[in-house]
């Protein structure tokens, strides 16, 4: 599975359908937590893997896809982080994950702390209907960024970032207020963002007039 394009579907906010599925089908394996197997289901889509406790799922849908369960049992962790601890003991250094966000604000907080925390194992994209977010260590570098509204999330008040391709460029600069790297645009079609330690950056999917 580690050579294999890996998305993860959880229980929150999917895309737009004709979104959703277009993304999908960059994908040779598409994993869900198991609430979130009952929604790509009921759009006609089905799971090639579904992890979690199993207390979400539909049971017309746990005994369907009973050979498609890994059931993951440690409850001091919720299935999201579950999952992505499972993805670490299978050597997986890279997924996407749709449906991170959903009506329960604590619960999305609670998901980018999750994903702060393994950033230092996996490489992950987060889609949505208005942009997408990128977990960075160390560096990245994206592209057809140009007029596009980019927001850096720093975690850490002492981490050094340097940017190259912004509005608002940074030089080895410290984000001491988590808020402080926000609402920032691209000037280059191509961008560059260093930092010393974890870091998010959102980069909007529609470009500034």
């Amino acid at each position: 599975m580690k050579k294999e394009k890996i998305i993860l579907i959880l229980n929150g906010n999917l895309l737009i359908k004709k979104n959703l599925k277009k993304i999908l089908k960059n994908y040779n394996s598409i994993i869900c937590t198991d609430g979130g197997a009952n929604k790509i289901i009921n759009l006609g889509i089905e799971p090639n893997y579904i992890l979690g406790d199993m207390d979400s799922i539909d049971k017309k849908n746990l005994k369907k896809y009973s050979q498609n369960i890994i059931k993951l049992k440690n409850q001091d962790y919720n299935d999201f982080h579950k999952t992505l601890l499972w993805a670490k003991e299978q050597n997986i250094k890279k997924i996407d994950i749709i449906g991170i966000d959903g009506k329960r604000l604590d619960h999305t907080i609670g998901n980018f702390s999750i994903i702060l925390e393994c950033i230092s194992f996996i490489d992950i994209t987060i889609f949505t209907d208005y942009g997408n977010i990128y977990t960075i260590n160390k560096e990245k570098t994206f592209k057809n960024c140009y007029k596009k509204n980019i927001s850096l999330f720093n975690p850490i008040p002492q981490n050094k970032i340097t940017t190259y391709g912004l509005e608002y460029e940074l030089n080895d600069f410290s984000l001491k207020e988590i808020y402080r790297g926000t609402l920032n645009t691209a000037i280059n079609d191509e961008i560059t963002v260093k930092t010393k330690n974890k870091l998010l950056i959102f980069i909007s999917k529609e470009r500034m007039k």
